[in-house]
């Protein structure tokens, strides 16, 4: 069982990697959903090195993490047109928790934003978890309808 990875996926990922110090990840190294997140979970493990004078290379990486999974859900959404009534249903539940999830990762971003130095490192972890709970939810997601769509 794989996950199909796009370029951007992959340039995302080399990116974030590079940008956290890490070494460049590979397809590879996602050959499942719980690879998938174990890889996530490890790159959250390093944002807590960020000092406050990398607010804004972090709140950009945070950003593109987000765009970055409602560019896969689109694609999944253009592949479901000829899926059942059942499995757009799925679906619409599906991108509903997404969505959801989403828009309280890019609220604790805008207030890790605009923290002050001394609500830095407590805004800096409400936000990483926010995007891993959101990278680890989206995985599932993706991998639950990779063949579907």
């Amino acid at each position: 069982m794989s996950i199909k990875l796009t370029k951007n996926t992959l340039r995302l990922t080399a990116a974030a990697a590079l940008l956290m110090g890490t070494t460049a990840l590979t397809a590879s190294a996602f050959a499942d959903a719980s690879d998938m997140k174990r890889e996530i979970s490890e790159a959250y493990e390093q944002v807590k090195d960020y000092s406050v004078e990398k607010k804004n290379d972090l709140a950009a990486w945070f950003e593109e993490r987000g765009d970055e999974i409602a560019a896969k859900m689109e694609d999944i959404e253009d592949g479901l047109e000829n899926a059942s009534d059942a499995t757009k249903e799925e679906w619409e539940d599906a991108k509903q928790a997404l969505s959801e999830k989403m828009d309280v990762a890019k609220e604790k971003t805008e207030e890790m934003a605009d923290a002050s130095n001394d609500a830095w490192e407590d805004t800096k972890e409400g936000a990483a978890d926010a995007y891993r709970d959101l990278e680890e939810n989206a995985a599932d997601v993706f991998e639950r309808f990779k063949d579907k769509s």
